[in-house]
């Protein structure tokens, strides 16, 4: 028996795992993690990234996590394991080609993507200044006009340009579409159009479940910064924030710990 036996902790990556600029890996994390899994600890990420580009920035993700992944914030889960997704959830095939058409014809000023199994698909690349570190993790980016885009499997459509436009195109997307999707900012210039009843939070729920099914009761510790992980912090047993965190989701936390650039994961372990 470890000290960490039954506790399942789940961590955003962008400004939670990673330091600021989503590169860097604290070297605390790395070794309280190893410490936390010798102890029976079970450690996941869940993030708004497609496999691909989690393993861009983290190409040892496999050595890091002993539990699925919770991907594109919540449309799929990830077994590094068995190198393969699962409980894949996709946006409605038609309705996903008519939502990428208005977004693509709404303004110029805004990039837009699909992610979709195997990989990312643009429909136009993002504006300087935005999408500089964007285009920096996809590398080499696909590009399609419309005629080109099959949207039969489709995760979710990713919208990048400034804040401000953003919630009014969002306003607009709602009076079109009306309930067809659910909508989340994973930044403030990033705007996630999702499968209805898809996010972190249902998937930690799912997680836990999985494990129920196999006997093992978990206790969740979920950390996250930004409003894509609120659903998750409010759906954990104990929420978790870094100091950089935004003001919404340290309302909800339960424990608000050091800056990502120091090790946010490491201080929670140390404090089980």
């Amino acid at each position: 028996m470890g000290r960490y036996d039954n506790i399942l902790i789940v961590s955003d990556i962008d400004n939670t795992f990673l330091a600021h600029g989503g590169v860097k890996i604290p070297e605390r994390n790395l070794k309280a993690i190893e410490y936390f899994k010798k102890e029976g600890g079970r450690f996941t990420f869940s993030t708004g990234r497609a496999i691909e580009t989690l393993i861009a920035s983290i190409p040892n993700a496999k050595n890091i996590a002993n539990a699925p992944a919770i991907m594109a914030n919540g449309a799929y889960f990830y077994d590094f394991e068995a190198e393969r997704s699962f409980g894949d959830k996709f946006l409605d095939p038609h309705m996903a080609f008519e939502l990428g058409k208005f977004v693509y014809n709404y303004s110029e000023d805004f990039g837009m993507r699909f992610s979709m199994p195997g990989g990312i698909v643009y429909g136009r690349l993002p504006k300087p200044p935005y999408g500089a570190y964007e285009l920096s993790v996809h590398k080499n980016p696909t590009v399609q006009a419309p005629e080109q885009w099959d949207t039969s499997h489709c995760y979710k459509l990713v919208v990048r340009g400034c804040c401000e436009g953003l919630d009014t195109m969002r306003t607009d997307i709602e009076k079109r579409f009306d309930d067809s999707f659910d909508y989340v900012k994973s930044d403030t210039s990033f705007l996630e159009i999702l499968p209805r009843d898809c996010s972190k939070g249902n998937a930690l729920r799912e997680l836990v479940s999985h494990y129920n099914e196999q006997g093992i009761a978990l206790k969740s510790y979920a950390c996250g910064d930004y409003e894509n992980d609120l659903s998750m912090l409010l759906a954990a047993d104990v929420a978790v924030c870094p100091s950089n965190a935004c003001e919404s989701v340290k309302k909800v936390c339960h424990m608000e710990l050091c800056s990502c650039d120091d090790g946010v994961i490491a201080d929670l372990i140390e404090r089980l």
